[in-house]
């Protein structure tokens, strides 16, 4: 979205990636979606069979020997797998804290889109080409079921893959966003820097009509300019002819 008028932290993040090619990568636990990487852990192992699993994680998780991990194994753990539950719940809030996430959509016709993130579509669609920036764009895409199975049975199901996986499944109801995640372990809340030409694109949102604010607009489009980067295409959605899925207008 756009930011108003008097918004100068708004109007200073969106300079952010116009200006110096600069994505913010947000903390995983800020997202929008309350259950956007929410993982349960409900250990269905007990006994001697959970205690190899927790040896084995730790050999996993701390390239140890055998022995070594055997003396790390609490003996509390094994009694009571309701606590092992909790410090896993809890390890995981802290690592989703140090997740740096970044969205994208495939689509810009959705109109469901512009409303929900570009204020009754009144804001703008930035347009990015990955392929310019493969370092940078390291994308994820996202997968849509009517139960996301997130529900963590045995040690040995925390793995990198399986976590990706998890993480990178949502409700159905989500599915026309058509998502992809720049995902980054301990990358939450900084900047990350993009090649000047993978920025291809700026998407007038339908209501995007107020001049005062499109004249901010083309100041910062001006500073761009200025550093001699590559300049985006400009779009402006229209109502389609039939249906709801937007149309995009190069502007001249």
């Amino acid at each position: 979205m756009l930011p108003k008028v008097d918004d100068s932290a708004g109007w200073q993040r969106l300079e952010d990636i116009v200006v110096r090619n600069q994505l913010w990568m947000a903390s995983a636990d800020s997202l929008n979606d309350p259950f956007d990487f929410s993982i349960h852990y409900k250990m269905s192992e007990k006994g001697a069979a959970l205690r190899r699993s927790v040896e084995h994680y730790f050999r996993r998780e701390n390239n140890i020997g055998s022995a070594r991990a055997r003396t790390l194994v609490r003996s509390d753990l094994i009694a009571n797998p309701k606590l092992l539950e909790r410090l896993l719940r809890n390890a995981h809030e802290r690592f989703l804290r140090q997740l740096g996430v970044c969205s994208f959509s495939a689509d810009p016709r959705v109109s469901r889109l512009w409303s929900h993130y570009s204020n009754d579509h009144s804001g703008i669609c930035i347009q990015f080409d990955p392929s310019r920036d493969p370092r940078c764009f390291v994308l994820h895409r996202m997968t849509y079921s009517k139960e996301p199975k997130r529900v963590i049975e045995s040690l040995d199901q925390l793995d990198h893959d399986t976590n990706l996986r998890l993480l990178m499944e949502k409700e159905e109801q989500w599915k026309d966003e058509r998502e992809w995640r720049a995902v980054e372990i301990g990358n939450a809340n900084i900047q990350r820097g993009f090649r000047p030409d993978a920025l291809t694109g700026i998407i007038l949102g339908l209501r995007c009509r107020d001049a005062a604010i499109l004249d901010i607009l083309a100041k910062i489009l001006g500073m761009r300019q200025s550093k001699k980067f590559p300049m985006p295409e400009i779009y402006q959605v229209v109502k389609p002819d039939v249906g709801t899925r937007l149309r995009l207008l190069r502007v001249p």
